[in-house]
């Protein structure tokens, strides 16, 4: 099991060297230690994203193919799902039924979602009625992404929220 952050494709410890234990709340095992970062790190995170973001691999991929990305999360999801299960029931202490029956395939339900809706995005063509307007302008919306988001999502659900 990875402990280390995951910051610009890389793993890495955090930059001052914090450590977190992470305790099965039933039985007050330590699961495991983990970098706990810093605002150092934040920011080294913030900074991978948004040249990530600049260099725009992602949005020259395909559709089709950022399709196929996303549904092959969606199976390794699946394929792990009794593994993913027991971190999540350890980690917060969900209980196993519900991790292995709702959180993990609710998390993979929504890659395979968005599998399906990238091939359907596309502009919009409304029509143009700005008084006095000449009658042959066009409007086209583009339904672009903005950039990074930095999330602080719940606890209770650590799969599916982000």
């Amino acid at each position: 099991m990875r402990t280390e952050l995951f910051i610009g494709g890389q793993w890495e410890g955090a930059a001052d060297g914090g450590r977190l234990a992470v305790i099965d709340p039933a039985t007050e095992e330590v699961v495991a230690e983990v970098a706990c970062a810093g605002p150092k790190d934040v920011e080294r995170a913030v900074q991978a994203a948004s040249a990530a973001f600049e260099d725009r691999r992602w949005t020259a991929i395909d559709p089709l193919e950022r399709a196929r990305i996303l549904a092959h999360v969606a199976r390794g999801i699946r394929e792990r799902q009794a593994e993913l299960a027991e971190l999540i029931t350890r980690e917060n202490g969900m209980p196993i039924n519900f991790s292995t029956f709702s959180e993990v395939p609710m998390a993979a339900d929504v890659f395979d979602y968005f599998a399906g809706v990238v091939a359907q995005i596309a502009g919009e063509t409304p029509p143009f009625a700005l008084p006095g307007a000449p009658p042959d302008i066009f409007v086209m919306t583009l339904k672009e992404p903005v950039g990074p988001a930095g999330l602080i999502t719940p606890w209770n659900f650590p799969l599916l929220m982000p």
